[in-house]
Order: C-alpha cells, then sequence, then structure tokens
C-alpha cells in the first residue's frame, strides 16, 4: 500500500483514540499494533512483549521518579516564601520591581524542581496574593508566571530532558548542561519585556515598599571583595574564569590535574566564601538552602561526579533535609510526596513504552524513511525544516501535552531530523522550548489551569496574560537557531557519563 495512504490511515486512526479520551499510552499501543498486524508482515505480539521489556527496564529512567519526588517535596516547604523574601530586596530596583521575583524565582525553583507545574505552582502559591496586595497589575503577573513556569521543563534537572534523552538516546548529563544557557537567556528575555512594558506603562507598577539594608550591601560589597580575591589568585579574569570551568567540569580530559585542582579549590573557597558572607543579610541567607541544592544537584554532574541518578538521590535527601529543617516534614507530607511522584512516574513510563513501541512499528511499516526521503526531495534548508517543525509542534501543543507530543512524534521527527545533520543535543532543547509554549496554549496547556487554579480568573483572562510570553519563546527559538553556540557550549567543557 502507498505509504501516504498508511500515514494518512494510522495518523487518522491515532487522532481518534486521543480525541475519544482514551489514554494516551494506549493510544500509542493500539496504533503501532494496528500497523504491524495490517501493513507489516512482522509479529506484533512478540515485538510487543520484547519492546515493552526493554524500554522499561532501561537505566536512564531510574532518574526519573527520584527527580520528580524531589519536586514533590519541595512543594510542600516554605521555599516559595524564602525565596520571594530572598529575592525581593536585590530586584525591586528593577522597572518592574517584584514582577521579576515571578521570572527568577521560577527559574531558581526550576533548578531544583524539574517540573513545570511544580515550579509554577510554588512560585504561584507566594507571589500571587503578595503582588495583588500591592496592587501590580494582574494581567502581567500572571504572564510572568505562565512563562517563567515552564522553565522547569528546561532548565536541569528537567523530566522533559530526560525523557527526550531516552527517546533520542542522548546523554543525559549533556543535555541538562545544555540547558542552563538556554534557560538564562529565556530569564532574560522575560525580564527585558516586564522592563520594556513598565517604562511604556509607568504608571501601573506601584511604588516597591522593599529596599536593600545596609545589611545587603555590605554583602553585596564583601561579595566584591571575595571575586577580587579570587580574581587575584588566578592572576586574571580569564584565568579565573578558566579555573572555575575546570572546577566544575574536572573530568574534561583537556584539563591536567594542577588546574582541576586548583579550580576546584577557587570554585569551594567562592562557594564556601558566599555562603558564610550571606550570614550577614538575614533576607540574602534565606536562598543559601537552595544554592547549596542546586549546587550539589548540577555540580555534582557537571563535575563528573555523580550520574543523573546519583545526582537525582542527593536530590531527593537534599529536598528532605530542607523540608524537615523547615517543618513540614511528616508522615502525611512524606507519603502524599512519595504517592504523588509515583503516578506521575508511571504515567510518562507508560507512555514511554507505548512511544516505544509504535516507534518499531513505524520502522517496520518505512513510514520515517519515506517521509524521510520526500523531506529530503523538497531540499528544505535546515533553517526552514526547523521553520516547518516548529508550526508542527505548535499545531500539536494545542491538543497534546508536552510528554505525549514529544514521543508521539520522535518516530518520524528524529530521522528527519539526523538526515538534516542538525545535532541531536542542540534538537533537545529546540525541542523543549516548542513544549515550554505548549505548556501556555489552550486547550490543553497545563500551565494555564494551574494558574487560572491559583489566581481564580477565567481561562480566557490567563490565556490571554500568556500570549506575549509565547512569543517570546519564538524569539528565544530564532536566537538558539541562529546561535547555536548558546546551547553546545557548557556540554564542551563536560565529559558525557
Amino acid at each position: 500500500m502507498d505509504p501516504a495512504l498508511v500515514t494518512i490511515i494510522l495518523f487518522g486512526f491515532m487522532l481518534a483514540l486521543l480525541a475519544s479520551g482514551i489514554w494516551v499510552a494506549m493510544s500509542l499501543l493500539a496504533v503501532g499494533f494496528l500497523a504491524l498486524e495490517v501493513f507489516s508482515p512482522a509479529p506484533a505480539g512478540s515485538l510487543l512483549a520484547t519492546t515493552v521489556w526493554d524500554a522499561s527496564w532501561n537505566w536512564a529512567l531510574t532518574a526519573l521518579p527520584l527527580f520528580i519526588w524531589m519536586g514533590e517535596i519541595l512543594f510542600r516547604t516554605r521555599l516559595s516564601a524564602d525565596m520571594f523574601n530572598g529575592l525581593a530586596p536585590w530586584l525591586s530596583w528593577l522597572p518592574g520591581r517584584l514582577l521579576h521575583v515571578n521570572i527568577v524565582g521560577c527559574g531558581v525553583m526550576a533548578a531544583v524542581a524539574g517540573s513545570s507545574s511544580v515550579t509554577c505552582a510554588t512560585v504561584a502559591r507566594m507571589s500571587v496574593p503578595e503582588l495583588r496586595k500591592r496592587g501590580y497589575d494582574e494581567g502581567l503577573s500572571i504572564g510572568t508566571l505562565a512563562g517563567s513556569g515552564t522553565l522547569g521543563l528546561l532548565i536541569p534537572p528537567s523530566i522533559m530532558l530526560i525523557v527526550y534523552g531516552v527517546i533520542a538516546q542522548q546523554s543525559i548529563s549533556r543535555l541538562f548542561i545544555a540547558g542552563v544557557l538556554p534557560g538564562a537567556l529565556l530569564i532574560g528575555i522575560f525580564m527585558g519585556y516586564v522592563m520594556l512594558w513598565t517604562l511604556i506603562h509607568p504608571g501601573r507598577t506601584p511604588r516597591s515598599d522593599i529596599s536593600l539594608t545596609r545589611a545587603d550591601f555590605t554583602f553585596l560589597g564583601l561579595e566584591v571583595v571575595l571575586v577580587a580575591a579570587l580574581w587575584a589568585l588566578s592572576g586574571s579574569l580569564q584565568e579565573l574564569a578558566v579555573w572555575m570551568s575546570a572546577g566544575l567540569a574536572a573530568a574534561n580530559p583537556e584539563f591536567d590535574d594542577d588546574v582541576v585542582t586548583g579550580g576546584m579549590l577557587i570554585f569551594g573557597l567562592g562557594l564556601a566564601g558566599t555562603i558564610a558572607i550571606a550570614q550577614i543579610s538575614p533576607r540574602t541567607r534565606l536562598l543559601v538552602p537552595v544554592l547549596c541544592l542546586i549546587v550539589a544537584v548540577l555540580g555534582s554532574i557537571y563535575g563528573g561526579m555523580a550520574t543523573p541518578t546519583e545526582a537525582a538521590t542527593i536530590g531527593v535527601l537534599g529536598a528532605l533535609v530542607l523540608a524537615a529543617a523547615s517543618g513540614t516534614l511528616n508522615r502525611y507530607t512524606f507519603m502524599t510526596s512519595l504517592m504523588g511522584a509515583m503516578r506521575t512516574s508511571c504515567m510518562i513510563g507508560f507512555i514511554l513504552v507505548g512511544a516505544a513501541f509504535l516507534s518499531i512499528a513505524m520502522g517496520f511499516t518505512g513510514i520515517p524513511r519515506h517521509l524521510a526521503s520526500w523531506v529530503g526531495g523538497l531540499e528544505l534548508s535546515p533553517y526552514m525544516l526547523i521553520f516547518a517543525l516548529t508550526i508542527f509542534y505548535i499545531l500539536l501543543g494545542c491538543f497534546l501535552d508536552g510528554v505525549s507530543m514529544m514521543v508521539v512524534s520522535a518516530a518520524v521527527v528524529l530521522p528527519m531530523v539526523t538526515d538534516a545533520n542538525i545535532d541531536l543535543l542542540w534538537f533537545g532543547i529546540y525541542v523543549v522550548i516548542v513544549v515550554e509554549m505548549a505548556q501556555i496554549t489552550p486547550p490543553v496547556g497545563f500551565n494555564l489551569f494551574v494558574l487560572q487554579s491559583m489566581t481564580g480568573r477565567d481561562i480566557m483572562e490567563v490565556t490571554k496574560a500568556a500570549i506575549p510570553f509565547f512569543f517570546l519563546m519564538v524569539l528565544g527559538i530564532v536566537i538558539i537557531t541562529a546561535f547555536p553556540e548558546i546551547v553546545t557550549f557548557l556540554p564542551k567543557l563536560m565529559i558525557s557519563r
């Protein structure tokens, strides 16, 4: 049968199953089974058994439930309140004032939660009532939370990057580190937009009642002295950067032992000095626990000292310590966080099993090969292919959640991307940003529903507030496409484990 007709039949069957409300995983398995039974001579039963087994014991997936559990634990702590109080004095002088706490707070929370919904809900729980009480524009307040809340999918430890790494067989450690600079880029774009909006509408941002104190300025001055001392110890600013990189990427064979030892010493002195100095400022020291957790999780991966699974274990232990220190750890919160992580992990694992079986079935039907040949015949440049895929993913995001749209498309899209000689590491970050856009795209944008429940506003009002940040993410895609080094720079400094 003509491959184009087979594609239409299978795609239509999948849409019908998804529209009927059947679980995504069951829909994927059903489409794969139909493809093998009707359009291929391959034995569907035996392939289903072997594929389910192979997909379910993948070692990389062991990090998934641990990072999810870490996010569930932190969601039940006082972390959001401490972050708001700690960040507020340092950001309130910028145009937009406390709206930047939403953006930076989501970025910080993303670095310890790994989940978009947890990031959005945790920060919104504290900031929404505070900003509403102070009279901030509610539309922009909701928009900053909608856009920045999606950073939980990109900034490591990202659950979505683990899923992509398993599907595309890419190093999860390198994917984690590749997401750092693009995440910082999106934070900068969001903050720039808020500052520009505030300058255009000067009367719609209230005066701030939070300012830096003498203790904060003392901390800042001592931090400058610390950096100057490390600079002098290194010899030059460039050498300081090299030594800090060597201290983090200790497993990179390009750095000799002396440079690594010196780098680790300088990095350790810098971190210990910052933590010690922060004790001077009562509000700044509220950020120390989350800083230590971020360094423990990401530093262990980037330094080659731990695999993502081992780093996730460190993160869970750190989250339990934070919960115990804040007085929120008890039998009830422990069990609810554990059960929440189990439900989410089982759902994602089931979807991945279905996606693996569908990928095998697509390979036997030859559809990916024919589509790749068809796209090759169009002679699209890599930029045009990325443009076409962006439109495709935006449309797909209107009907599927992030994990589903990634795994449903992988069997067809990844061969096309590989044939176009697009770096799969870079493509993983690109896909996650597009999935972030889907998180604030109706009718299934999950962050929209989180914010609707947090704010009590109509879903259309929440969607309207999120629209500018949707286009700001499009701008982020344009920038990383024009400058792919933003994604690939940090992974080149480390070694894949």
